[in-house]
């Protein structure tokens, strides 16, 4: 049950009777999660816990950004409070050397003008797109919906790699979809600018299995509730789909 994996996360990311590294990932797992239930300023708070009582004894924990990184950052909207302050106060925790303290730097000095979404996972980067390669110009070419399946998967890769939305949108309409959730994403992000949001719904749950996880905290595709621009198809049919997939023992240290 999605709300029983969920308390049971915050059960153990709140142990202080076990080293760091037990800790930690199940914090971790815990805050993307409830990034799902909508919970941005308890996952923010998770986060300052978190760092702040195992600062002394990390275990590892210092060798990670996301999510803490973003659980501050995104953790202070709509509470009236400062993400810039709550980056400074959490500064003063982190080793300045170390993975999560140079990007807690970075973001204190990328903030300025910024929305806090456009600094974290699934920020949107346009580039104008690129003329195609000639192999993938001439599969292009072809009757799309006769290419076999190692075909197809290059073409993906080439639309998204070199820009192509309209090939992406060509290839959707074969009723096949991309293999590889990066391009899912990527294909789901134009087909919501389009209008089809239903159709961009049905395209991320069918590439959900081809979701390769981040680490072993990892849990659910985070981006997805990062970035305002996928909310139209935050259906609950989605919402069931990503959370009925959460194995909450896979997470390192983690124990009932």
């Amino acid at each position: 049950m999605a709300d029983t994996d969920l308390e049971q996360l915050l059960a153990a990311a709140e142990r202080r009777d076990r080293p760091a590294r037990e800790v930690w990932p199940a914090a971790a797992a815990a805050i993307e999660l409830l990034w799902w239930h909508d919970r941005f300023t308890d996952a923010r708070a998770l986060a300052q816990a978190t760092l702040r009582d195992l600062a002394g004894d990390p275990g590892g924990l210092f060798d990670q950004d996301v999510p803490f990184d973003e659980a501050l950052l995104l953790g202070t909207t709509g509470t009236g409070q400062d993400p810039a302050a709550v980056l400074a106060a959490t500064r003063a925790l982190v080793p300045g050397d170390s993975v999560l303290g140079k990007r807690l730097t970075w973001l204190s000095e990328n903030l300025p003008g910024r929305e806090p979404h456009q600094l974290v996972r699934g920020a949107l980067i346009e580039k104008p797109a690129r003329p195609l390669r000639r192999g993938d110009a001439e599969l292009a070419q072809r009757d799309l919906a006769g290419l076999t399946g190692e075909e197809r998967r290059q073409l993906w890769q080439a639309a998204h790699s070199r820009g192509h939305t309209d090939l992406a949108h060509q290839l959707l309409a074969t009723g096949h979809y991309p293999e590889r959730w990066p391009i899912a994403v990527w294909a789901a992000g134009h087909l919501i600018s389009g209008g089809q949001a239903p159709e961009a719904t049905d395209l991320l749950i069918a590439a959900l299995p081809t979701r390769v996880r981040y680490a072993g905290w990892d849990l659910v595709p985070a981006e997805l509730v990062l970035q305002p621009r996928f909310r139209p198809c935050l259906t609950d049919t989605l919402h069931t789909a990503v959370l009925a997939a959460v194995d909450i023992t896979t997470v390192p240290g983690y124990t009932a």
